[in-house]
């Protein structure tokens, strides 16, 4: 039994199409997205930088918080004077101050 002419056409062809596809599929895509770094993933906290300006001050919860605007003195319902930082980051406009 010799293959035919037509046989070893077809057996070529097959394996020139399998060759194209293994080298197709192992082969790094073309595109600049790979050689590109990628974003590192930051934490919003370590990210955070104060504004100036402004200084740190401890909270009565005993929290540092940042703040730029000055401090007052706000009395209380127990005839008490409190201090307060105003302006803070993040988020609170004033905060109750440690004495």
């Amino acid at each position: 039994m010799t293959p035919d002419n037509d046989d070893l056409v077809m057996a070529v062809v097959i394996f020139l199409l399998l060759l194209f596809l293994f080298v197709w599929m192992t082969a790094p895509p073309s595109n600049a997205s790979i050689t590109a770094k990628p974003n590192p993933r930051r934490d919003p906290v370590l990210a955070w930088t104060p504004p100036n300006p402004g200084r740190w001050y401890l909270s009565a919860d005993n929290h540092a918080v940042w703040c730029a605007g000055p401090v007052i003195k706000v009395g209380e319902w127990d005839g008490l004077p409190h201090l307060y930082a105003t302006r803070c980051s993040p988020g609170s406009m004033t905060v109750r101050l440690h004495e």
